[in-house]
Formats: C-alpha cells, structure tokens, sequence
C-alpha cells in the first residue's frame, strides 16, 4: 500500500506514512484518552485496582478506600449530633439557676429552672428542625454528602469530597446556629471549625472507644475530645470492623448499638 498524499510505499504494521506522517486509510481509529479524575485522593480511589469488599479497593500504595454518599434526608446522625449540642448547651444557663434557687432556698426558682430548660430545650428543637430540614438540606444539592475513607496499618481518614466541601460549610454553620442562640462561643466556635474542615484523621493508637451502629451504617472513633465517623456500606461493614478492632489498643472494647 502507498500513501495517499505523498506517494511512499507505507509499511504493513504502520498506522501512519513515515514520510509524511499521514494516516493510512484502513488504520483503526485510536480512542479517545479518559479524562484524568482530581488529585488527591480522588485520584488514588480512581487509581486502585483491587477489591477487598464490595465497595472498598486496594491503592497503589497500599491503603484501603471507599466512597459513600450519605443521604442527608434520611441520615439522622448529623441531626442527633447538633441536637445534643443544644441540649448541653441549654444546660448551663438552667444550672446556674437551679444552684442559685437552691442556695436562696426559693423553690419558686428552681420550678422556673426546670420549665426554662424545657421551654428551650423544645424551642431549640424546632429551630433546628426547620432550619435542617426546611433550609439545609434541600439546597445542599439534593441532599447527597459524598465522602471518601482512606485507611491503612496506622489510621483512618475522613475526606469530603471536592463537591461536598461547600455542604459542609453550610453544615457547620447549624453549630454555629445553635451556639448564638445558646449563647455559647464554644459550641459556636466549634460549628465554624467542623464547616472549615475538610478532613479528619484519627491514628489507632489514639483510639479510646468503639461505638458500631450497623443500622445507621456507622462506625464512631473517639479519641480523646475527638470523634471520629466512619460510614460503610453493609457489606463491608465486618471487615472494616475488624480491621479497626486490630490495629487499635486492646484495652478498647467495641460497643455495639
């Protein structure tokens, strides 16, 4: 065979005229490279090749990695969370009273106590409700809040996705919420930390408690102040498990709820 453009006499195994550099017109058409995912660590869930669960692989390097979309609609673990942290925080204001109606010896005071806390408590509750449900969720792109985990011998990592990043700013700003309307700069201090993190990595060796939530698909790690929460699909629920029950300190025990 010869080219078509330049005439010269075109090798059986060329896909193009090594003169002119045109292509022969029976050569097969090559396809398209795949677009390359992020760096980071969507690349190397991208990158790993080898599975040891039904949604979890094998990187490069050695770590274990696994996506989840949490459904913000129907996951209650964010909510509860914030709720217990309007209940603590009501709490303070309630005590003060309560110990001063004790040392006046005013029973009428510690009554007030007691109804003060249940009037917040309640007001709270619906607050949060609205705000979550009616305000947060539904313009958090639907609802979805995808993670990626990254583990190995030594920790694990909690990863939001790039396109998740801007839901948690908006899910960090209900601890902010809950802390002005307590009146609290801690709690409210800690709602702006949690929206501008966009990891969290907790060793093994630091682990104190085990807590497995199979039906919420949860696994929690607290370390020290921390806490740490994995989610996992159901079939890979036992072998991240025992991967974490194995490498933590043995004194830990696994609660499971």
């Amino acid at each position: 065979m010869y080219c078509t453009k330049c005439g010269n006499q075109l090798p059986e195994e060329a896909d193009f005229c090594p003169g002119c550099g045109t292509r022969r017109p029976d050569a097969a058409a090559q396809p398209a490279p795949a677009p390359l995912p992020n760096s980071g660590p969507e690349r190397s869930y991208a990158d790993s090749t080898r599975k040891v669960g039904d949604n979890i692989l094998v990187g490069l390097d050695g770590k274990l990695r696994w996506v989840y979309e949490v459904n913000l609609w129907t996951d209650t673990t964010i909510p509860l969370l914030a709720w217990k942290v309007i209940l603590l925080a009501s709490l303070a204001p309630t005590l003060l009273m309560l110990v001063l109606g004790i040392l006046e010896g005013s029973g009428e005071q510690i009554l007030f106590a007691f109804k003060l806390y249940g009037y917040m408590a309640v007001g709270m509750t619906i607050l949060l409700a609205i705000s979550y449900y009616l305000v947060f969720v539904p313009i958090i792109h639907g609802g979805k809040y995808p993670l990626i985990f990254e583990m190995d011998d030594q920790g694990v990592n909690h990863i939001q996705m790039q396109k998740g990043r801007k839901k948690a700013e908006a899910l960090g700003f209900i601890g902010v919420l809950a802390g002005a309307l307590a009146g609290n700069p801690t709690v409210a201090g800690a709602g702006m930390l949690a929206g501008a993190r966009t990891s969290m990595y907790t060793p093994f060796r630091n682990v104190r408690s085990i807590t497995a939530q199979r039906r919420r698909k949860v696994l929690r790690l607290r370390a020290g102040a921390s806490e740490n929460i994995l989610y996992i699909h159901d079939g890979d629920f036992d072998h991240v498990l025992d991967h974490v029950r194995s490498r933590c300190p043995k004194r830990v025990e696994v609660r499971e709820k």
